[in-house]
């Protein structure tokens, strides 16, 4: 599992294959919605199981042409039915700066470059729970817990289905 600084520590569900994959690509680059019950169903059992310690719920922000074309911004489908079943409040806080290319096909030194600074934050406290998709090295994770230290917040903790 990727380290994540400042994020203190990143809570995964699932490997990324077989059903788990599936259903983050239907909901995804498919935009079938109804994947999203199953992931958030995990999600929610492995952030009661380890015991998160979040005030709230963010996502990483997804790119601005996939969220054009799905209609909607999966992470945020999956933060929010996250952030509902623990009771806790949903805000987005995450804004993506221009300029970032699609993360795809990208080596990890590429990854770290292309985020750098990549993300702004509204001004926040307390601690958050970041919700993502999936965790491949942890450069996104990694520039949000950057952005939402930054912009007040006193601790972070990454949640996603899969990690790669």
């Amino acid at each position: 599992m990727p380290l994540c600084p400042p994020a203190e520590r990143v809570i995964a569900v699932w490997d990324y294959a077989e059903a788990p994959r599936s259903l983050v690509l239907d909901l995804k680059l498919r935009a079938r919605r109804e994947s999203a019950a199953p992931l958030i169903d995990g999600l929610c059992a492995r952030a009661l199981g380890v015991g998160v310690l979040a005030d709230a719920v963010t996502w990483v922000p997804g790119g601005r042409s996939g969220v054009r074309s799905r209609g909607f911004d999966h992470a945020e489908i999956l933060a929010r039915g996250v952030a509902s079943r623990l009771g806790l409040p949903a805000v987005r806080l995450l804004a993506e700066r221009s300029g970032r290319r699609d993360q795809t096909g990208l080596g990890a030194a590429e990854r770290r470059n292309n985020l750098r600074d990549a993300f702004i934050a509204r001004p926040c406290s307390g601690r958050w729970l970041l919700v993502d998709d999936v965790i491949t090295t942890g450069a996104s994770a990694r520039a949000c817990a950057r952005a939402l230290r930054a912009a007040g917040a006193t601790g972070v903790e990454v949640l996603v289905p899969c990690r790669a």
